[in-house]
C-alpha cells in the first residue's frame, strides 16, 4: 500500500510530538497525526477554525446555521472562538476510533446547550429536530421521515421518561435503549468521516486489526468482517477435531507476518494452501483483542457479567433485552462468534475445548479489564469466564427467539424490503411492457414486410406503366412525324 508524502518542519514536528504528548488518549499514532495537520493547515493556513468557516467547509451546513453554531460549539473546547488543530484532533479521534462511552460524551455536549451539565426536554427537542433536518434533508438513510416524525412527538417517552433533566450518566444510559441518540451522533460521522478515509486511503492505513468495528464494516460494505469470516470458515472446515484449538499459538513469527500483511490489504485464501489452523486461530484471537471498543462495550459489560445473577428462569430473557441495547455491529458479530464457538464446543472429545475452555480464552478478550485494580480484574475475569461459558452452552436458545432489531436497523430492513417490492413490481410491469412491445414490433415487423411485397409489386407495375407510356408517346410521335412528313410531300408538287 503506498504512503502519503508528507513534508514537515522540525518545528511542526516537535508541536505534533507536543500534543501528542498533552493527549495521550488521542487514537492516531504519529504518521497519521502529521498527515492530518498537513491537511489541516493546508486546508486552513491560518491553523485554526472560526465559526464563519464551518459553512464553506462543509456544504451541508450552509442551509443550518444553528447546527453549525452548535458544533461550533462542541469543537471549541477552550471557548476562546477559535477551533485549534489539537481540539480538532481530540474530536476527529472520538468520532473515528472512540469507544461508545467517548461517543455518547460527545453527544451529550451537544444537547447540552446552554452548558451547565445537563439536558433539559427543551435542549433535547431542538437537537433532535435541528439534527434530524439536515440528515433527511441530505438522506443519509440515518432517518426516514416517519421515524424522525416519530421522535419529535415521542421525546419524552424514549429519552426522559418522566425525568426533567439528564445529568451524563443519566443520558449515556437512557442512550443504551433509544438509538435517538446515536442517530445524532451521526451527524458527527456524516461530516467528517470522509477526513478519515481520506487519510486511511492516502497512507495505506486502511487496516483490519486495531480499527473501530464500525468504520471496518463499512469500508468492507459487509455485516460480518472479511477476516472473521474467512477465518471461522476456514476453523469450521478444518479445526473442528483439533486438539487444544485456541488454546495452542501458532508460531508467532508466522501470526505476526500474517497480520502485517492483512493491515496492508491482503486478502489470504487459507484454503491455498492450506494454512495452519493454530495461526488461523491466533488471527482471529488477535482480531477481538486488538477491537478498540470491546464486544460487549464498556458501558455493557458489567450489566452482561451482572446478568449471572439473576435467576436461571429470567436470565436469558434479560440477556436478550442487554443483545438489543448494544450496537448492532457489536450485537451481529457476537451472535456469529457465539454461534461458532457452540459449534466447536460440541466436538469437546476431541478437541478437549469444551465451553469452559474456550470460555478462559475469549473471556479475556471480549472483556475489557484493563482499567481495574488488580483484584477488581481477576474477579472480573472469574466472572466473565461464566457468562461467556453460559453464551456458549445456551447459544441456540439465547437465539431461538425474536432477537429485536435495533430501531435504524429495523426501519431500514423495512425500508429496503419495500424498495425491494416495488422493484419487484416495476420489474414485472416492465417485464409485461416489454412482452407488450415486443408483440407490437412482431406485427409491424410483418407490416413492413407486407409493404415491401406491395411496394415490389406497385415498383413492377410502375415499370410496366412506363413502358407502355414510353411506347405509346413513341406511336405518337411516329404518326405525328409521319403525317407532317405526307403534309411536306403533297405541298412540294403543287404548280409554281
Amino acid at each position: 500500500m503506498g504512503q502519503a508524502n508528507i513534508k514537515l518542519s522540525k518545528k511542526e514536528k516537535k508541536n505534533i510530538e507536543k500534543i501528542l504528548d498533552a493527549n495521550p488518549n488521542i487514537a492516531f499514532d504519529e504518521p497519521e497525526v502529521e498527515f492530518l495537520w498537513e491537511e489541516f493547515h493546508r486546508v486552513l493556513p491560518k491553523g485554526y477554525v472560526i465559526k464563519e468557516d464551518l459553512a464553506s467547509l462543509f456544504v451541508a451546513l450552509r442551509e443550518f446555521p444553528q447546527v453549525s453554531d452548535h458544533l461550533f460549539r462542541v469543537f471549541d473546547r477552550s471557548g476562546d472562538g477559535k477551533i485549534s488543530f489539537d481540539e480538532y484532533l481530540q474530536y476527529l479521534s472520538i468520532i473515528s476510533r472512540g469507544t461508545l462511552s467517548e461517543k455518547l460524551k460527545l453527544t451529550f455536549i451537544l444537547f447540552d446547550l446552554d452548558g451547565d451539565g445537563t439536558v433539559d426536554q427543551e435542549e433535547a427537542r431542538t437537537v433532535v429536530t435541528l439534527v434530524g433536518q439536515l440528515l433527511l434533508k441530505f438522506n443519509t438513510g440515518l432517518l426516514s421521515s416517519e421515524e424522525f416524525a416519530n421522535a419529535q412527538s415521542s421525546l419524552q417517552a424514549l429519552i426522559f421518561n418522566e425525568t426533567n433533566v439528564l445529568p451524563l450518566a443519566v443520558f449515556k444510559e437512557r442512550a443504551l435503549t433509544c438509538n435517538l441518540i446515536l442517530n445524532c451522533f451521526c451527524i458527527f460521522e456524516f461530516l467528517f468521516s470522509d477526513s478519515i478515509a481520506l487519510m486511511e486511503s492516502r497512507m495505506g492505513r486502511q487496516k483490519v486489526f486495531g480499527r473501530d468495528l464500525k468504520s471496518l464494516l463499512k469500508s468492507e460494505s459487509r455485516n460480518i468482517p472479511y477476516l472473521v469470516e474467512s477465518t471461522i470458515k476456514y476453523l469450521e472446515s478444518t479445526a473442528l477435531d483439533e486438539e487444544g484449538i485456541f488454546r495452542l499459538a501458532g508460531p508467532v513469527k508466522e501470526v505476526l507476518d500474517m497480520k502485517a500483511e492483512i493491515n496492508n490489504g491482503k486478502k489470504f485464501n487459507f484454503f491455498d494452501p492450506p494454512a495452519n489452523p493454530h495461526s488461523i486461530a491466533a488471527l482471529l484471537k488477535n482480531f477481538f483483542a486488538e477491537l478498540p471498543e470491546p464486544l460487549f462495550t464498556e458501558l455493557l459489560q458489567d450489566k452482561f457479567i451482572s446478568s449471572m445473577n439473576t435467576p436461571e428462569e429470567k436470565r436469558l430473557d434479560q440477556l436478550r433485552d442487554l443483545f438489543n441495547t448494544l450496537p448492532h455491529e457489536h450485537a451481529s458479530l457476537l451472535r456469529y462468534l457465539m454461534l461458532f464457538l457452540s459449534k466447536l464446543s460440541k466436538h469437546e472429545p476431541k478437541t478437549k475445548m469444551g465451553a469452559g475452555n474456550l470460555s478462559k480464552v475469549f473471556a479475556p478478550i471480549l472483556v475489557n479489564t484493563s482499567n481495574k485494580d488488580m483484584h477488581l480484574a481477576l474477579e472480573l475475569s472469574r466472572k466473565s469466564a461464566d457468562l461467556v461459558e453460559y453464551l456458549i452452552i445456551n447459544t441456540e436458545e439465547l437465539f431461538s427467539g425474536n432477537l429485536e432489531l435495533p430501531e435504524n436497523v429495523g426501519a431500514e430492513l423495512k425500508r429496503l424490503e419495500a424498495s425491494l417490492q416495488t422493484c419487484r413490481e416495476l420489474n414485472s410491469s416492465k417485464d409485461r411492457e416489454i412482452d407488450a412491445l415486443k408483440k407490437k414490433l412482431e406485427f409491424l415487423n410483418k407490416e413492413v414486410a407486407e409493404l415491401k411485397k406491395q411496394l415490389k409489386g406497385m415498383e413492377s407495375v410502375r415499370t410496366s406503366a412506363d413502358t407502355l407510356i414510353a411506347n405509346e408517346v413513341d406511336q405518337k410521335s411516329l404518326r405525328r412525324f409521319t403525317s407532317t412528313k405526307n403534309f411536306r410531300s403533297s405541298t412540294s408538287t403543287e404548280p409554281e
